[in-house]
């Protein structure tokens, strides 16, 4: 009878025991979880007040046109572009590109061209120039809509240098060094030069780096609009 007394307070004893481990090991658990749990929410609540990263908002150059007061007649009108290097008189085409001889007489009147320089030299090619930013990535902060016309790329022919988007001239012109085929209707020609074709002769054969940045800066010290007649 006491042998049976003692198996049973034994097994009473172990199933005790088994109960207090699992009631622990649950305890622990919930309050793992808990844990688990308050962190979590702790941590989607940081990434909720963290500000979300603003868009970089990209300003977007209007097309211009030119008319009512900034409208000038240029019937009988040529450009003088003096430079460190000597004087180039230029005529423009009025017929074939309206809009982009305005925008070019437009900024040389407001003074946008003076102290400017010809940024980019290829000999055989075009001298460039135009750019505020000296680099060839600026512009007058508005684009004007491509002229293209049939007026042949050819030496002293003055026309609008862009991007890939037809539509992105801005103030950045060029001068032919050569006859150019593979330029003609794809970049808007609006002038000619009519005097020191040897000035740009010799603009173009300045010597530049890998770039085609002259090593000797070429200024544009002030680009005049005049008549004709008084020249």
């Amino acid at each position: 009878m006491k042998k049976i007394t003692i198996v049973a307070a034994i097994v009473v004893i172990l199933f005790s025991g088994l109960f207090l481990m699992q009631h622990y090991l649950l305890k622990e658990h919930e309050t793992t979880s808990v844990i688990s749990a308050s962190f979590d929410e702790k941590q989607k609540s940081e990434e909720k007040k963290k500000p979300e990263p603003k868009k970089k908002e990209e300003a977007v150059e209007q097309l211009k046109t030119f008319e009512g007061d900034e409208y000038t007649d240029p019937a009988g009108k040529i450009g003088v572009i003096d430079t460190n290097k000597g004087t180039i008189k230029v005529k423009f085409f009025p017929e074939a590109a309206p809009n982009t001889v305005q925008s070019f007489i437009y900024l040389a009147n407001k003074g946008f061209y003076d102290g400017l320089t010809f940024h980019r030299i290829i000999e055989g090619f075009v001298i460039q120039g135009g750019c505020p930013k000296g680099d060839g990535t600026g512009g007058p902060g508005y684009r004007i809509k491509a002229e293209f016309n049939d007026i042949e790329h050819d030496l002293g022919i003055l026309s609008m240098a862009r991007s890939q988007d037809p539509d992105s001239a801005g103030s950045q012109f060029f001068i032919c060094l050569d006859r150019l085929p593979h330029l003609d209707e794809n970049y808007t020609v609006f002038g000619e030069v009519i005097d020191g074709i040897e000035v740009v002769r010799k603009i173009g054969s300045i010597d530049t780096d890998m770039r085609d940045r002259p090593l000797r800066e070429v200024v544009i010290e002030s680009i005049k609009i005049v008549d004709q007649k008084k020249e």
